[in-house]
Protein backbone atom coordinates (compact mmCIF):
# COMPACT_ATOMS: atom_id res chain seq x y z
CA UNK A 1 0.00 0.00 0.00
CA UNK A 2 3.27 2.58 0.68
CA UNK A 3 4.68 1.78 -2.80
CA UNK A 4 1.53 2.39 -4.20
CA UNK A 5 1.34 5.80 -2.56
CA UNK A 6 4.09 6.57 -3.37
CA UNK A 7 3.92 5.99 -7.25
CA UNK A 8 0.44 7.40 -7.35
CA UNK A 9 2.45 10.30 -5.70
CA UNK A 10 4.99 10.95 -8.69
CA UNK A 11 2.78 9.82 -11.01
CA UNK A 12 0.67 13.16 -10.29
CA UNK A 13 3.71 15.52 -10.57
CA UNK A 14 4.53 14.12 -13.91
CA UNK A 15 6.67 11.04 -14.08
CA UNK A 16 5.87 7.67 -15.30
CA UNK A 17 6.40 5.76 -12.41
CA UNK A 18 7.42 1.29 -12.65
CA UNK A 19 7.55 -0.20 -9.09
CA UNK A 20 9.16 -3.45 -9.29
CA UNK A 21 10.24 -6.38 -7.14
CA UNK A 22 12.96 -8.25 -6.62
CA UNK A 23 13.42 -11.69 -5.03
CA UNK A 24 14.35 -12.31 -1.41
CA UNK A 25 15.97 -14.58 0.67
CA UNK A 26 17.08 -17.52 0.89
CA UNK A 27 15.64 -17.88 -2.59
CA UNK A 28 19.01 -15.90 -3.82
CA UNK A 29 22.40 -14.59 -2.63
CA UNK A 30 24.62 -11.23 -3.56
CA UNK A 31 23.86 -9.67 -6.35
CA UNK A 32 20.38 -11.42 -7.59
CA UNK A 33 17.85 -8.67 -6.09
CA UNK A 34 20.09 -5.90 -7.88
CA UNK A 35 20.07 -7.86 -10.80
CA UNK A 36 16.30 -8.28 -10.73
CA UNK A 37 16.27 -4.50 -10.44
CA UNK A 38 18.62 -4.27 -13.91
CA UNK A 39 16.08 -6.42 -15.76
CA UNK A 40 13.49 -4.35 -14.76
CA UNK A 41 15.17 -1.40 -15.99
CA UNK A 42 15.92 -2.76 -19.12
CA UNK A 43 12.75 -4.56 -19.87
CA UNK A 44 11.26 -0.92 -19.29
CA UNK A 45 13.83 0.31 -22.04
CA UNK A 46 12.85 -2.50 -24.46
CA UNK A 47 9.21 -1.35 -23.81
CA UNK A 48 8.78 1.68 -24.34
CA UNK A 49 5.68 1.76 -26.15
CA UNK A 50 3.87 0.18 -23.43
CA UNK A 51 4.49 2.47 -20.50
CA UNK A 52 3.77 5.96 -22.54
CA UNK A 53 0.67 7.09 -20.62
CA UNK A 54 -1.38 9.79 -22.39
CA UNK A 55 0.23 12.84 -21.26
CA UNK A 56 3.90 11.35 -21.96
CA UNK A 57 3.49 9.18 -24.93
CA UNK A 58 6.99 9.26 -25.82
CA UNK A 59 9.17 8.45 -22.42
CA UNK A 60 12.26 10.02 -22.77
CA UNK A 61 14.74 7.15 -21.61
CA UNK A 62 17.54 9.79 -20.67
CA UNK A 63 15.70 10.70 -17.92
CA UNK A 64 15.67 7.76 -15.54
CA UNK A 65 15.81 7.88 -11.87
CA UNK A 66 15.98 4.92 -9.45
CA UNK A 67 15.05 5.13 -6.07
CA UNK A 68 15.49 2.19 -3.65
CA UNK A 69 14.04 2.18 0.22
CA UNK A 70 15.53 0.53 3.11
CA UNK A 71 16.78 -3.12 1.36
CA UNK A 72 15.49 -1.89 -1.86
CA UNK A 73 18.17 1.06 -1.24
CA UNK A 74 20.93 -1.30 -0.59
CA UNK A 75 20.37 -3.03 -4.38
CA UNK A 76 19.86 -0.08 -5.81
CA UNK A 77 23.39 1.01 -4.21
CA UNK A 78 24.86 -2.28 -5.77
CA UNK A 79 22.69 -1.68 -9.06
CA UNK A 80 24.85 1.48 -9.60
CA UNK A 81 28.11 0.60 -7.95
CA UNK A 82 28.94 -2.66 -8.61
CA UNK A 83 30.15 -3.20 -12.24
CA UNK A 84 29.27 -6.83 -12.97
CA UNK A 85 25.90 -5.11 -12.91
CA UNK A 86 26.07 -1.30 -13.53
CA UNK A 87 28.03 -2.41 -17.10
CA UNK A 88 24.57 -4.49 -17.62
CA UNK A 89 22.26 -1.34 -17.38
CA UNK A 90 21.37 -0.52 -20.93
CA UNK A 91 20.25 3.37 -20.34
CA UNK A 92 22.59 5.84 -18.57
CA UNK A 93 20.56 6.29 -15.44
CA UNK A 94 19.81 10.27 -14.73
CA UNK A 95 20.12 10.07 -11.06
CA UNK A 96 19.86 7.68 -8.21
CA UNK A 97 17.91 8.37 -5.01
CA UNK A 98 19.36 6.20 -1.96
CA UNK A 99 16.13 6.60 0.86
CA UNK A 100 17.11 5.04 4.40
CA UNK A 101 19.30 2.43 3.41
CA UNK A 102 22.93 1.17 4.93
CA UNK A 103 26.16 2.42 3.52
CA UNK A 104 27.79 -0.62 5.11
CA UNK A 105 27.38 -3.60 7.39
CA UNK A 106 30.38 -4.41 9.09
CA UNK A 107 30.81 -2.27 11.33
CA UNK A 108 34.39 -1.72 12.38
CA UNK A 109 34.06 -0.42 15.90
CA UNK A 110 31.24 -2.81 16.70
CA UNK A 111 28.92 -0.59 17.43
CA UNK A 112 26.41 -2.99 15.86
CA UNK A 113 25.88 -6.44 14.32
CA UNK A 114 25.17 -7.73 10.99
CA UNK A 115 21.81 -9.07 10.79
CA UNK A 116 20.84 -12.51 9.84
CA UNK A 117 19.02 -12.21 6.24
CA UNK A 118 22.22 -9.62 5.41
CA UNK A 119 24.53 -12.44 5.89
CA UNK A 120 22.42 -15.05 3.98
CA UNK A 121 22.21 -12.36 1.56
CA UNK A 122 25.76 -10.94 1.02
CA UNK A 123 27.82 -13.69 2.71
CA UNK A 124 30.67 -13.83 5.31
CA UNK A 125 31.68 -11.25 7.04
CA UNK A 126 34.79 -10.53 4.77
CA UNK A 127 32.35 -10.68 1.76
CA UNK A 128 30.00 -8.04 3.22
CA UNK A 129 33.49 -6.14 3.57
CA UNK A 130 33.94 -6.22 0.34
CA UNK A 131 30.49 -6.30 -0.88
CA UNK A 132 28.80 -3.48 1.18
CA UNK A 133 28.33 -0.18 -0.50
CA UNK A 134 30.96 1.88 0.91
CA UNK A 135 33.44 -0.74 -0.46
CA UNK A 136 32.36 -1.03 -3.56
CA UNK A 137 32.20 2.82 -3.94
CA UNK A 138 35.49 3.44 -2.93
CA UNK A 139 36.72 0.60 -5.31
CA UNK A 140 35.35 2.38 -8.00
CA UNK A 141 38.05 4.30 -10.54
CA UNK A 142 38.41 8.38 -10.66
CA UNK A 143 36.41 7.67 -14.57
CA UNK A 144 33.67 5.64 -12.65
CA UNK A 145 32.89 7.97 -10.10
CA UNK A 146 32.87 10.78 -12.78
CA UNK A 147 30.64 8.80 -14.98
CA UNK A 148 28.57 7.40 -11.83
CA UNK A 149 24.68 9.63 -12.01
CA UNK A 150 23.97 12.21 -9.71
CA UNK A 151 23.38 11.24 -5.70
CA UNK A 152 20.38 11.97 -3.78
CA UNK A 153 20.75 11.10 -0.58
CA UNK A 154 16.60 10.54 1.51
CA UNK A 155 16.42 9.76 5.33
CA UNK A 156 13.82 9.47 7.75
CA UNK A 157 14.68 12.01 11.07
CA UNK A 158 14.03 9.02 12.90
CA UNK A 159 16.24 6.68 11.44
CA UNK A 160 17.22 3.61 13.91
CA UNK A 161 20.50 4.46 15.96
CA UNK A 162 22.87 2.28 13.97
CA UNK A 163 21.52 3.30 10.92
CA UNK A 164 22.03 6.96 11.51
CA UNK A 165 25.85 5.52 12.71
CA UNK A 166 26.03 4.34 8.54
CA UNK A 167 25.02 7.53 7.13
CA UNK A 168 27.62 9.72 8.99
CA UNK A 169 30.34 8.27 6.62
CA UNK A 170 27.97 8.84 3.11
CA UNK A 171 28.47 12.07 2.48
CA UNK A 172 32.47 12.74 3.05
CA UNK A 173 32.55 9.17 1.24
CA UNK A 174 30.95 10.56 -1.88
CA UNK A 175 32.18 14.59 -1.02
CA UNK A 176 35.73 12.54 -0.88
CA UNK A 177 35.72 11.26 -4.22
CA UNK A 178 33.47 13.88 -6.35
CA UNK A 179 34.69 16.74 -4.79
CA UNK A 180 31.10 17.82 -3.63
CA UNK A 181 28.86 16.80 -1.14
CA UNK A 182 25.15 15.12 -2.27
CA UNK A 183 21.92 17.10 -1.45
CA UNK A 184 20.64 14.89 1.31
CA UNK A 185 16.76 15.31 2.04
CA UNK A 186 15.12 14.78 5.73
CA UNK A 187 11.70 13.83 5.94
CA UNK A 188 10.88 15.71 9.01
CA UNK A 189 8.82 13.70 11.52
CA UNK A 190 9.33 10.39 10.16
CA UNK A 191 10.62 7.45 11.54
CA UNK A 192 11.95 3.99 8.84
CA UNK A 193 8.47 3.00 7.69
CA UNK A 194 6.13 6.23 7.68
CA UNK A 195 8.10 8.59 4.11
CA UNK A 196 6.40 6.41 1.67
CA UNK A 197 3.20 5.85 3.50
CA UNK A 198 2.45 9.46 4.15
CA UNK A 199 2.67 10.74 0.29
CA UNK A 200 -0.70 11.26 -0.89
CA UNK A 201 -2.15 11.82 2.39
CA UNK A 202 -1.59 15.79 2.47
CA UNK A 203 0.27 15.06 5.31
CA UNK A 204 4.55 14.38 5.64
CA UNK A 205 4.67 14.61 2.02
CA UNK A 206 7.39 17.70 2.17
CA UNK A 207 10.61 14.85 1.41
CA UNK A 208 8.41 13.64 -1.51
CA UNK A 209 8.07 17.77 -2.79
CA UNK A 210 11.99 18.22 -2.62
CA UNK A 211 12.36 15.08 -4.68
CA UNK A 212 10.34 15.75 -7.21
CA UNK A 213 12.03 19.44 -7.36
CA UNK A 214 15.78 17.44 -7.73
CA UNK A 215 14.68 15.36 -9.97
CA UNK A 216 12.67 18.15 -12.65
CA UNK A 217 15.89 20.01 -12.49
CA UNK A 218 17.94 17.21 -14.26
CA UNK A 219 15.87 17.37 -16.80
CA UNK A 220 14.45 21.01 -18.24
Amino acid sequence: MGYRALGSFFAQRGFITIIPDYRLVPEVKFPASSEDVRDAVNWVCANVDVIGVPSIPAPDLDAIFIMGHSAGDVHTKVLSLYPPVSSTVQPRLKGVIWCGGSWFMIDEKKRFKPEVPTMQYIGSEEEQRERQPKALWNALSDEQIKDHPDILLVRAEREPEWLLLTWEEIIPDIEKRRGEAPQMIIGKGHNHISPNWALCSGQGEEWGEEVVTWMKARIN
